[in-house]
């Protein structure tokens, strides 16, 4: 067993074009922007009780939208909404992670913190969304809209080969297998075990 110490939250943001041309020097552009759209962000006022929250640019790559479904965070209501995005035939897509150190108070459960920080991660998104409309993030050529940003679930942050518990900050073994066949499992399909 590993104690996570912290807790993420994967995310996509979009750039919208109308090709991809798949050059060197417009993946790093669109990763320098990012990164220093990050830098100017007020993400982090939303972090008075977590100042080591972090947000860092992870990838970026090109592809068709047509078949892209995000996870989007509605602000007005601060629910989950799924949106597909077809208008713009191709996007740029950068890979983020925000991120919360995970530390619970004395008497606080592992549950108890989980959803203060999963709240936190979310007032975090809420933020760099406005800051989407308000062109932090623009690029010429390249085109943002309010669903540019899309988020998945945040989750404990384990090392390669762990998952997070459900229940607490613990990481275990996962093993992802591939057999000839065993049981339920069979060649066409991969069995997961967790330990």
């Amino acid at each position: 067993m590993f104690d996570s110490s912290n807790i993420r939250l994967k995310g996509e943001f979009f750039y919208y074009s109308g090709n991809c041309d798949g050059s060197e020097s417009v993946r790093l552009e669109i990763a320098e922007n990012f990164i220093q759209a990050l830098k100017s962000s007020y993400y982090r006022s939303v972090c008075i009780d977590v100042p080591e929250c972090n947000a860092k640019y992870v990838n970026v790559t090109c592809g068709s939208t047509t078949t892209r479904r995000r996870r989007n965070i509605d602000s007005a209501n601060n629910q989950h909404v799924i949106a597909k995005r077809q208008t713009h035939p191709y996007a740029y897509v950068v890979d983020f992670e925000l991120s919360v150190p995970f530390q619970p108070a004395h008497s606080q459960s592992d549950e108890d913190r989980f959803d203060e920080l999963d709240d936190i991660l979310y007032q975090m998104v809420t933020v760099l969304q406005s800051e989407v409309k308000s062109g932090l993030f623009n690029i010429d050529g390249f085109t943002t809209d309010d669903y540019s940003i899309g988020v998945g679930i945040a989750e404990y942050d384990c090392p390669p080969g762990m998952r997070p518990k459900s229940t607490n900050a613990k990481c275990s073994m996962y093993l992802h297998i591939i057999i000839g066949y065993s049981g339920k499992c069979n060649i066409l399909k991969t069995c997961h075990f967790v330990t």
